[in-house]
């Protein structure tokens, strides 16, 4: 199975609650290209860090989004390192959920726009917090929550 990254994959309810977090604050019409299901922890990871998560697959964990930021292409919600578990041992180096693209532009933009701090930034003071569950993502099977990987 060819992993193509692994991730905490929120549930559909945290999803929703995010997405209406969102609208509230920014009281704007979201970009066209909704994504708000994941937080990547590590893209083509190395195979030694996909049997570090192997025993981790289907655990659920709590997120806190502590920060939207947004910019003219890209809406991403910051999440709180001090809130993962310890067993969540690599990770981007901006860990965020990416809510919506503008056209044109890939969700992966989110951690060129983290990096350079040049954006808006709305700070939660009361936390958005979200259910997610440890999973990979393959090409084969789409999200994978659930079972051993071989």
């Amino acid at each position: 199975m060819s992993v193509i990254y692994l991730g905490l994959f929120l549930d559909e309810e945290s999803q929703v609650r995010l997405l209406d977090a969102v609208d509230a604050l920014l009281r704007i019409e979201r970009y066209p290209n909704t994504h708000s299901h994941h937080l990547t922890l590590a893209y083509q990871p190395e195979d030694s860090q996909v049997q570090d998560y192997t025993p981790h697959i289907g655990r659920e964990i709590t997120l806190a989004v502590n920060r939207i930021v947004l910019n003219d292409g890209v809406i991403a919600a910051k999440v709180d390192r001090a809130q993962f578990p310890d067993w969540v041992t690599y990770c981007q180096p901006y860990p965020h959920i990416t809510i919506a693209c503008a056209e044109g532009v890939k969700p992966m933009m989110s951690n060129a726009v983290l990096k350079s701090r040049v954006y808006d930034s709305l700070v939660l003071y009361n936390p958005v917090l979200l259910q997610a569950t440890m999973g990979v993502y393959t090409y084969r099977d789409g999200v994978v929550t659930e079972g051993v990987l071989l």
